[in-house]
């Protein structure tokens, strides 16, 4: 009975530790992506050429890819882009 309780023992104190080990584990800190942008040329009252890339997507996943546009700062994938 004793040599049961020992192992019991054993056990719970095993499962313990791991739990505290894992728990230690740091997460990843998320980091910003970087991007390229190409200079605006060819402006003309319909049409302007430009691009650009992403070099890292900082872990994270791409939702959208395009140029954004608008008549005041910040533009946003919500307002006026291309795809």
């Amino acid at each position: 009975m004793k040599s049961i309780l020992k192992i019991t023992i054993i056990v719970f104190l095993t499962i313990g530790i791991i739990s505290i080990i894992n728990s230690c584990k740091k997460e990843k800190v998320p980091t910003l992506p970087v991007l390229s942008t190409s200079n605006v040329s060819g402006i003309s009252t319909k049409v302007a050429v430009t691009g650009g890339n992403i070099t890292t997507d900082g872990g994270a996943s791409i939702t959208v890819r395009g140029v954004c546009w608008a008549l005041s700062t910040n533009p946003t994938a919500a307002g006026s882009h291309t795809s």
